[in-house]
């Protein structure tokens, strides 16, 4: 994440970030990426907001996606959750 480029666009209308998901149990990468999202959003330090739901399921989902500007769901398939098969 380039940190300065977000602040870039953040000057130029607040914007926020969130994050949702779960890492496999043996997705060590999985995990490494949620612990840079943390530190990111430490670093940052309030001033773009950055969530992280955890437990994200079905029914998050379903309340996330209406009103959202950009949705990515990008699993990759040995990791991903068999309801989230196309």
């Amino acid at each position: 994440m380039d940190m300065e480029r977000l602040r870039r666009v953040n000057r130029g209308g607040r914007i926020q970030l969130i994050f949702a998901g779960k890492a496999h149990p043996r997705d060590e990468s999985g995990k490494r990426i949620i612990e840079e999202i943390f530190r990111y959003r430490s670093a940052l330090g309030g001033e773009i907001e950055i969530a992280y739901l955890e437990n994200y399921d079905v029914e998050v989902a379903a309340k996330l996606v209406s009103g959202v500007d950009i949705w990515l769901n990008t699993p990759l398939p040995r990791w991903r959750l068999p309801e989230q098969a196309a």
